[in-house]
């Protein structure tokens, strides 16, 4: 994504590339993920908590390095970012100022990661269900990126690949209901 976006915007790699690496490094360290759907302020906050116990021991600049990284997925989650410790909120604000398309970049590297994971399990396990719902979270999110990323539109979610998404869903409605509740015996 970063070697397609470049020909449109300059990008610092290096920050994201380390925030990719490092931004679910908090989950590690609790031993759990909360799915998308179901994940709160809080969940964040706590992931961050678990990332800074562990980081925290590393030198004051390997240590900055990392934490602006990780701080990176803060800037477009404001109520999560105001959750956080002072000097941490001080790194998302200036994130905010400095790296604002970064930050997009980096929520829609997420986002976009979801969908190829849920591609990956329909193409290779025939699993419907995962896409339709990940596309169905994920499209306005990707909507948005490819109006304010540049170049986001033209090399990733192209007219074409949403096209496909859009028909899909369409198609995969259906694997979505809901389930009904059996009856208690």
């Amino acid at each position: 994504m970063l070697a397609k976006l470049s020909f449109f915007v300059t990008l610092d790699e290096a920050l994201l590339e380390r925030a990719a690496l490092i931004h679910d490094h908090g989950e590690g360290e609790l031993q759990m993920d909360v799915p998308y759907a179901e994940k709160k302020d809080e969940d964040d906050v706590r992931e961050y908590e678990a990332f800074r116990r562990r980081y925290g021991t590393l030198d004051r600049r390997s240590f900055d390095r990392f934490h602006r990284a990780f701080l990176l997925q803060f800037v477009n989650k404001p109520d999560a970012a105001a959750k956080l410790p002072d000097d941490a909120r001080d790194v998302t604000v200036e994130l905010a100022e400095t790296r604002a398309v970064e930050a997009l970049v980096f929520n829609a590297l997420e986002k976009w990661d979801y969908v190829l994971y849920a591609l990956e399990q329909y193409e290779h396990l025939e699993n419907a269900f995962i896409l339709a719902e990940v596309l169905g979270r994920q499209m306005a999110e990707l909507d948005e990126s490819a109006r304010l990323i540049p170049g986001f539109a033209q090399e990733i979610w192209t007219p074409e690949i949403r096209t496909w998404c859009v028909h899909f869903l369409a198609d995969h409605r259906h694997v979505l209901l809901p389930v009904p509740k059996l009856a208690q015996a």
